[in-house]
C-alpha cells in the first residue's frame, strides 16, 4: 500500500483551488501522452507489420513468378515435344504409306512371278515332249547305225571304231563281273537237294560236309538259303545257296566230293528214291554262261581241259599247252591261237 501523501500546508502561501486546477491539467496531460505514445506504438506496429507483410507478398510474389516461368518454360518444352512429335507422326504415315506402296509392288512382282512360273512349266512341257522326240529319234539313229554296221560299204575305219567299242564294253562288263564273283568267294551252290517241308538246311549242308569228310558247326555257316531260279522247271527244286566264313573249308568240302565221285540223296540219308545232288563254286549268271559256252566250245573244237577253280573259269587245248584264264567270249577264241 502506497503511503499517503501528505497535503500542503496552507501556510505556504498556495491557493487550494489553483492547486487542484493544476492537478487535473498534469492528469490530462499525462493521459493524452500516454494515448498519443499508444497511437505511436501502435503504428509502429502496423508499419511493421505492413513492412513485414509486403516482405512476405514480395517474396510469394518472387517464387510465383518463378514457378509461373517454369511452368511456361515446361509448356513451352512440352509444345516443342508435341510439334516434335508430330513431325514423328506425320514421317511415319509417310513411311507407312511407302511401305504400302512397297507392298503392292512386291504382290504384283509376285502375281508376275507367278505368271512367269506357269511359262516355265509350259516350257519345261514342252522340253519333255522334245526330249521325247529326241530319244525317239536317237533310237531311229541306233538303229540305223546297226543297219550300216551290217553293211558291206562301211568304211574299214569305222569297223575298227566299232570292234574297239565292243572290246572297251567286254572289258568293262568283265571287270564287273569279276567284282560279282569275288562277292562268292566262299559261296557253294548245291543243286538236285529235294525240298521237304520244314527242312533244316543248316542241318543238311553239315552231313553233306561230314559226307567229304570235313568237320562242319554252325559257326562255321555264315548263312544259308534257297534262291529263286531265274526260270522256274516243275519238279526242279530251288538251289541252296551256303555262304562259309573261311574258304579253306569250302575247298575241302568240294575236293571231298570229288574225291568220293559224287553225291546223291542216299549219302545223306535222305529217304525216297535217289537223286543226285551238286555240289559247285557259286557262279555269277554271266559265268555260269560264260562256263557253258566253253564246254561248248571245247566239244566242237577238240579243247581237252575246262574246269573251275576258286569261281575262275580255266581252259586247257591239249598237255603240251598252257591253261588260259577265261574272262569273256573273247579270251574263248585265244585258247586256239
Amino acid at each position: 500500500m502506497k503511503p499517503a501523501r501528505t497535503p500542503p500546508s496552507k501556510t505556504q502561501g498556495f491557493d487550494s483551488t489553483s492547486d487542484n486546477t493544476d492537478r487535473d491539467t498534469d492528469g490530462v496531460n499525462v493521459g493524452r501522452r500516454t494515448k498519443r505514445k499508444r497511437d505511436e506504438i501502435y503504428e509502429d506496429s502496423m508499419k511493421s507489420f505492413m513492412d513485414e507483410m509486403k516482405s512476405l507478398f514480395s517474396t510469394f510474389s518472387g517464387n510465383q513468378n518463378e514457378k509461373l516461368s517454369q511452368l511456361q518454360t515446361s509448356v513451352q518444352t512440352i509444345t516443342n515435344q508435341n510439334s516434335s512429335l508430330h513431325a514423328k507422326l506425320t514421317s511415319m504415315e509417310s513411311s507407312i504409306s511407302e511401305l504400302r506402296s512397297e507392298i503392292t509392288s512386291v504382290q504384283q512382282e509376285y502375281q508376275n512371278m507367278n505368271t512367269r512360273i506357269k511359262e516355265i512349266e509350259s516350257d519345261i512341257t514342252d522340253m519333255k515332249q522334245s526330249l521325247e522326240y529326241t530319244s525317239a529319234e536317237q533310237k531311229d539313229l541306233n538303229n540305223k547305225i546297226k543297219s550300216f554296221e551290217n553293211n558291206s560299204n562301211i568304211s574299214e575305219k569305222m569297223k575298227s571304231e566299232i570292234e574297239d567299242l565292243h572290246t572297251t564294253i567286254s572289258i568293262l562288263k568283265s571287270e564287273i563281273m569279276e567284282q560279282q564273283q569275288r562277292d562268292r568267294l566262299l559261296n557253294l551252290e548245291i543243286t538236285g537237294l529235294p525240298e521237304m517241308t520244314h527242312e533244316n538246311l543248316s542241318e543238311l549242308v553239315i552231313k553233306l560236309a561230314k559226307y567229304a569228310e570235313v568237320e562242319l558247326v554252325p559257326e562255321d555257316i555264315v548263312h544259308v538259303t534257297r534262291v529263286q531260279p531265274r526260270k522256274n522247271t516243275a519238279g526242279r527244286p530251288k538251289a541252296i545257296v551256303l555262304k562259309l566264313k573261311k574258304r579253306i573249308i569250302k575247298d575241302n568240302i568240294l575236293a571231298g566230293i570229288r574225291k568220293k565221285r559224287g553225291l546223291s540223296t542216299e549219302d545223306i540219308c535222305i529217304t525216297g528214291e535217289p537223286r543226285r545232288i551238286y555240289v559247285n563254286e557259286h557262279l555269277t549268271v554271266d559265268n555260269k554262261l560264260l562256263y557253258k559256252k566253253c564246254r561248248e566250245a571245247a566239244k566242237t573244237s577238240g579243247c581237252k581241259y575246262v574246269w573251275i577253280k576258286n569261281c575262275l573259269i580255266f581252259m586247257r587245248k591239249d598237255d603240251n599247252s598252257k591253261s588260259m584264264n577265261i574272262k569273256n567270249d573273247l579270251d574263248i577264241k585265244k585258247v586256239w591261237e
